[in-house]
């Protein structure tokens, strides 16, 4: 196996199983959407609930203690079950964050491997090119070189003032006019983002945060406050 064939079957082996993670992803946002709107459909009868009672209490202009009570049960279960989802969506973004910065990982190194590869593939594209066509190459170079139609550039230095170097930019210019400069990834090496709009941070930033009091969120931000309610 040579070295083209190593790293195009690493890359392989690694691009399978990220593109296998599009799953991960998608059932996360899934369930973020299915979350957040559950948390508004509360929030929205919360707020529905409690306009109800202010239009029944200004049209009897009293409130009976079974109505509180009702109301009072009513309004700590709905509030019980935001604080929840609301709990429930940063849970969620704190499992999105890691994932994306896994898989943001895993792209770039990808994406250097695949670098290697067409770097490698094209030096051997090349080189084979230029080792078909030498005499054709040769001959269009003394062609124009005893044509004098290509006059070397008196305003550069040394070799960039010769002749030479004139004739073989020329040479090169005139089939950089010949290639489609138009650039889509090879099949079976594309690198679809995953991430959306994800940055990692940057290492100022890690380095700031490892001084920061670490913030709780989630879960056991639900708990922490719900301990701290029993305590007053």
């Amino acid at each position: 196996m040579t070295e083209l064939e190593q790293l195009q079957t690493t890359f392989q082996q690694q691009r399978k199983g990220y593109l296998n993670r599009e799953k991960e992803v998608l059932e996360l946002t899934a369930e973020k959407q299915q979350t957040e709107s559950t948390l508004s459909a509360f929030k929205n009868e919360l707020a529905e609930l409690i306009a109800n009672a202010q239009t029944k209490l200004t049209a009897a202009e009293s409130l009976t203690a079974d109505d509180y009570v009702a109301l009072k049960n009513a309004d700590s279960g709905l509030k019980a079950r935001i604080e929840y989802y609301q709990a429930l969506s940063e849970e969620i973004d704190i499992k999105l964050d890691t994932l994306n910065a896994q898989l943001f990982k895993e792209r770039e190194a990808l994406l250097t491997l695949r670098n290697d590869i067409f770097y490698t593939m094209a030096s051997e594209r090349l080189n084979a090119l230029i080792e078909n066509n030498k005499e054709q190459f040769d001959e269009v170079y003394r062609l124009l070189t005893l044509s004098g139609s290509i006059q070397p550039n008196a305003l550069k230095d040394g070799y960039q003032s010769t002749r030479e170097y004139a004739v073989k930019q020329y040479i090169g210019e005139q089939i950089g006019r010949a290639i489609n400069p138009e650039i889509a990834d090879p099949n079976g090496y594309e690198l679809p983002v995953f991430t959306g709009d994800f940055k990692p941070k940057s290492p100022m930033r890690l380095h700031a945060e490892s001084y920061e009091t670490p913030k709780i969120s989630g879960f056991r931000k639900l708990i922490h406050n719900l301990a701290n309610k029993e305590q007053q």
